[in-house]
């Protein structure tokens, strides 16, 4: 209770059937939007638990449909703590102690940088305020008792459901509920900025949700590209006098 947020659910109302059908159609112009594929920009992070705030500069750099490279700077912009991923695979330096850290997207390791509920293969999707299209099945739409939002609950599986907030052009909140109702993981998105596709770049992104440790905010300060990088980026070769442990 002290460290992650306890997120509630959405308090909503059913619809009328012709509001339904427009809402339904809602979520499918949503899911099948043309968006872009890549983003570089520089970004800051907070974690925040304990009655403890961090603050971290960094550049991030991501490329669908699972690519990522993020890497925390310092003052000079020299980077602190360095983490590329394909999905597949990862390899994270510390720059500090001269340590690095790689193996694949399924270890345990790794998975100590993902809240319960995102998979390593899906993280971009997280980045870019987007959602899967494959497997997903539509269990029920209502509207926010209060405010804008139409709520969609889905599902990909039989172990988590989904709870999302569109309203009439963008993701606003994305919920992973378990079996027992809880919300372990509540993603806020706020402030989008056009791109040259049909789909906005959320600006800010808040994680709260009983799987997080902390709460986690992302900013984007500033958007280089949208264009598709070369994929060699996600791949890093680590220093020869680094300490190298491989994580299963």
């Amino acid at each position: 209770m002290v460290s992650g947020c306890a997120s509630r659910l959405p308090r909503t109302v059913s619809l009328e059937k012709s509001v339904e059908n427009l809402a339904v159609k809602r979520l499918d112009d949503f899911v099948h939007e043309s968006c872009v594929e890549a983003m570089d920009s520089d970004v800051r992070v907070s974690w925040q638990a304990y009655g403890r705030k961090v603050f971290y500069t960094a550049t991030l750099q991501a490329a669908s449909p699972s690519f990522i490279r993020f890497a925390a700077v310092d003052p000079l912009n020299r980077p602190l703590y360095l983490l590329v991923s394909t999905g597949k695979d990862f390899t994270f330096a510390d720059n500090i102690h001269g340590e690095g850290f790689t193996g694949t997207g399924e270890a345990e390791y790794f998975k100590r940088f993902l809240p319960q509920g995102i998979l390593a293969d899906e993280l971009f999707l997280w980045l870019s305020g987007r959602v899967k299209e494959e497997g997903l099945r539509l269990l029920s739409v209502s509207k926010a008792e209060e405010g804008p939002l139409f709520w969609y609950e889905v599902r990909y599986d039989d172990s988590l459901k989904h709870l999302l907030g569109l309203d009439l052009k963008h993701l606003r909140r994305h919920l992973v509920v378990d079996k027992a109702n809880r919300v372990v993981l509540d993603v806020q998105y706020a402030g989008y900025n056009a791109t040259p596709r049909d789909c906005d770049w959320p600006g800010t992104m808040k994680v709260d949700g009983e799987a997080m440790e902390a709460s986690l905010s992302l900013e984007v300060k500033k958007v280089y590209s949208y264009a598709r990088p070369d994929e060699q980026i996600f791949h890093l070769q680590l220093p020869a006098h680094y300490t190298v442990h491989e994580m299963r």
